[in-house]
């Protein structure tokens, strides 16, 4: 108001606060009672009739005369005249039931301005379609009631009036909640996701074709909220709509037990050798399982096929899924004569076995094996450009043909940060004589390929633990700075420990080892009658992320060297220090063996492994089942699940190290999940003594133990564990595995 000026004042109250349809205000009931303070800038009588005195501002009370409501609003007295009143915005699109304040900015005759919009009074040309609150402290504020328009809102003060344009829209979507919340699928399957839509103006409406995601790739969703289960892993699924997203529904995706093995595609004689012992036919053991870096989907194991008593198998299969694990298809390098190989190809010999696999950054794949036939033995490589289907002939690395030198233990890794480079280390043992009992050096090999295998260079030894020791079960991880890790166990007649080795130049030069630890392993038994059982050899894991190494291996030190368990080790600087063993496996009242350790992508451990707990006093089965033992803090706590059993152990193939499902199985990280392929015995049935089965999620049973307590009556010797190979019916010895 202009000093000098007058202003009739009323009186109004809400109707409602909330959303929806009708007029904002009424009028107030009389009588009331009107008063203004500070005093001096304005006057106002008992109508409400306002005087403007001086500049200032005052509040302008009001009160009912008989209760208790009352109200109150600014009056802003200047000494210019108001020339112009502008509202803010100008024009407006406004969705129904959604609410918009508008602002008043008075021009005054000596070009200053003011915020009028607690002063001006408010105004609607079509109430029906928006009403405007002139109420305290919300004055300006418009709601859209009707679609329609343009409705003019006003804003007056001192006899001058501004305007701005609002059409009301159709009311648009607030909020969006989908469903269900949590959902558990298996790789293939499919899972229909609904919304609602919480409208502007309070309205829920079903929500249609969106724009639905998945925060990760493992799985597709379409616009209608269908989505499909294409690999192993936790997503995240949000939809959008009329630009708002909705809450988050978090779908698992699980691949249940699902057999991976076929019968043997190799007929009797395939070797073209004559008899040769004990063959297994059908019988699968010692598999490993990649993941394709460039596809979740694509998983390819390597396993053997047909296991001799005597060592190694008719063949190495590989097998491969191309959609997450739900269905496998076969195909196998020329490791052998069963398996195709021939003088011209690289692959005559009469077995194969120790297959390991490994996929290059640009998703080669490369396997690797140990060919022989008694004498000799060769370490062989093959390579895969189409993810597995069909493989190269094979690359030899090394071939002795003498009958005191063994070659044992291969392994290969691809270089996860360049394709062109592909490590093989293994052992070679060098005997006093050809009986093969007495170990005169066994260094640690190794050959590599700076060409994606175009070419290999010639194998050299890199590390001699010295005379009568001997190396096995050598292992390289990359760290993601480059650093090769070459982890290994070091034995002698009395003593074994765990080591590694490092290389910073890509495998040119490497370290003096790194000692882990001394090992306590003495070996598995069955407790009931003392047969033996293989037991698998340690490992080595990395986080891809942090570079943390991992290694799991077999000792008995926590039980007084009663029975072997499962130990834990840790490194944080590269490999260089190392904590003490933790114990790990949840039932160590009884034998643990065969560990397989693998880290998720969230920096997860998972690590699976065999044990007897279930077994009873039968001595003629050996119950065993299949255990996966999770932890998100770095190995400090573990969560147990089971995978698979109990079936039979005394089923599987019987081998010099006796009865054999394992030396290694497979295990990799799918996101933050974990997908195990691994080996289970069929009790009972003679014609199909094992399977190779994949799964990522537990079975549904329990994990408890029966309570029995085992204690291994034989432990054997370090020498008596790594060098105590099948002995073949007859006179031809096989001393590898």
């Amino acid at each position: 108001m202009t000093a000098g000026a007058q202003q009739q004042f009323s009186v109004v109250r809400p109707l409602f606060r909330g959303r929806g349809p009708g007029s904002l205000e009424d009028a107030f009931p009389n009588p009331v009672v009107w008063s203004s303070s500070p005093p001096g800038i304005i006057s106002v009588d008992a109508q409400g009739n306002v005087t403007a005195l001086a500049p200032g501002t005052a509040v302008l009370h009001v009160r009912s005369a008989s209760g208790p409501m009352q109200g109150s609003t600014t009056v802003t007295v200047t000494s210019q005249a108001l020339t112009s009143i502008s509202v803010n915005p100008a024009s407006l699109s406004l969705p129904r039931g959604r609410r918009q304040r508008f602002q008043a900015i008075g021009t005054f005759a000596d070009a200053s301005t003011l915020d009028l919009t607690g002063i001006a009074s408010w105004s609607s040309s079509n109430p029906a379609l928006a009403g405007v609150s002139n109420l305290f402290g919300s004055q300006g504020l418009v709601q859209g009631l009707n679609v329609g328009g343009p409705v003019s809102i006003q804003a007056s003060a001192a006899g001058i009036n501004g305007s701005a344009s609002l059409t009301i829209d159709p009311p648009s979507a607030e909020a969006i909640s989908i469903g269900p919340q949590l959902a558990t699928i298996n790789v293939g399957q499919q899972q229909q996701f609904s919304g609602t839509a919480t409208l502007s103006d309070a309205t829920l409406q079903p929500l249609g074709t969106a724009n639905w995601s998945s925060s990760q790739p493992v799985t597709s969703i379409d616009n209608s909220g269908l989505a499909t289960a294409l690999s192993v892993g936790t997503t995240s699924i949000t939809a959008q709509f009329m630009g708002v997203t909705s809450n988050a529904a978090t779908l698992t995706q699980v691949l249940p037990l699902t057999k991976v093995s076929t019968a043997s595609p190799f007929a009797p004689g395939c070797d073209l050798a004559g008899p040769g012992g004990t063959n297994y036919l059908n019988a699968e053991v010692e598999p490993l399982l990649v993941i394709d870096p460039l596809d979740a989907r694509h998983l390819v194991g390597l396993y053997q096929q047909d296991r001799w008593r005597g060592g190694g198998s008719h063949g190495l299969i590989t097998a491969v899924s191309r959609d997450g694990g739900a269905t496998w298809s076969h195909s196998m390098a020329p490791f052998s004569r069963c398996e195709g190989g021939n003088a011209s190809n690289g692959g005559d010999y009469l077995r194969s076995t120790d297959p390991w696999i490994t996929f290059a950054p640009d998703g080669t794949l490369y396997a690797s094996a140990l060919s022989f036939s008694g004498v000799p033995t060769a370490v062989t490589v093959s390579r895969s450009s189409d993810g597995g289907s069909t493989w190269s002939d094979l690359a030899t690395l090394i071939t002795d043909t003498s009958s005191i030198v063994g070659n044992d233990k291969e392994s290969i890794t691809a270089d996860p940060n360049d394709a062109n480079y592909v490590y093989v280390v293994w052992d070679r043992v060098v005997y006093t004589d050809s009986s093969q009992e007495t170990v005169a050096a066994g260094p640690t090999w190794f050959s590599r390929t700076t060409d994606g295998g175009a070419h290999w260079e010639a194998a050299r030894p890199i590390y001699d633990p010295g005379a009568g020791f001997a190396t096995i079960g050598n292992i390289i991880v990359v760290l993601p700075a480059g650093t090769l890790v070459d982890f290994m166990v070091t034995y002698d007649v009395h003593a074994s420990s765990l080591q590694v080795i490092r290389s910073t130049d890509r495998g040119v030069n490497w370290s003096a080892p790194v000692t882990i630890d001394i090992s306590q392993d003495i070996g598995v038994v069955d407790v009931k009658n003392g047969a033996a059982v293989r037991y698998g050899i340690a490992t080595i894991t990395v986080d891809p992320q942090s570079g943390a190494l991992y290694v799991v291996a077999m000792d008995a030190r926590f039980s007084g060297n009663q029975r072997d368990g499962i130990v834990f080790y840790k490194s944080s600087d590269g490999g260089v220090t190392w904590t003490p063993p933790v114990q790990i496996n949840r039932a160590p009242n009884v034998q643990a063996f065969g560990p397989s350790v693998a880290v998720g992508t969230d920096g997860s451990i998972a690590v699976n492994y065999y044990d007897f707990r279930q077994d009873n006093s039968d001595p003629a089965v050996l119950l065993t089942n299949y255990w996966q033992i999770t932890s998100h803090d770095g190995g400090a706590t573990w969560k147990e699940v089971p995978l698979g059993g109990p079936f039979d152990l005394l089923t599987a193939p019987l081998t010099g190290l006796g009865y054999m499902v394992t030396d290694y199985e497979g295990l990799v990280a799918s996101g933050d999940s974990f997908i195990s392929l691994f080996i289970m015995a069929n009790s009972g049935d003679l014609n199909n003594r094992t399977d190779l089965f994949a799964s990522s999620t537990p079975l549904p049973s329990s994990t408890p133990t029966n309570g029995h307590i085992e204690v291994n009556p034989h432990p054997r010797s370090p020498m008596e564990l790594h060098q105590e190979r099948e002995q073949e019916e007859g006179p031809t010895l096989f001393h590898w595995f």
